[in-house]
């Protein structure tokens, strides 16, 4: 996602990711993926919570991924079938182009 932020900005949509670590680790990950974007601490896990993606007991969170449009709602989602994979950034782009 984070070769497309100008596109995604051409498009008025932010990027923001959301870890359950805590803020150190998240700092860390984010510089050494040289990622420009925030990436949010919730290392209680509320807004994982909240959109149904955290694992309670393992303590992960699925990948996936929200577009949410400025009046709260989501218009896109993707969730992944297991832990270990991710979603694929030019699915995501070519949802984007779809009404």
């Amino acid at each position: 996602m984070q070769s497309n932020l100008g596109e995604l900005a051409k498009r008025d949509i932010g990027l923001v990711a959301i870890s359950v670590d805590d803020v150190a680790p998240g700092k860390a990950l984010a510089a050494k993926l040289g990622l420009t974007f925030p990436v949010l601490a919730d290392p209680k896990a509320t807004a994982l919570k909240a959109f149904g993606i955290f694992d309670a007991e393992t303590e992960i969170a699925w990948p996936s991924i929200f577009v949410v449009s400025r009046d709260g709602k989501v218009v896109h989602r993707w969730l992944a079938d297991t832990f270990s994979e991710r979603i694929v950034t030019a699915d995501v782009m070519k949802a984007l182009d779809t009404p």
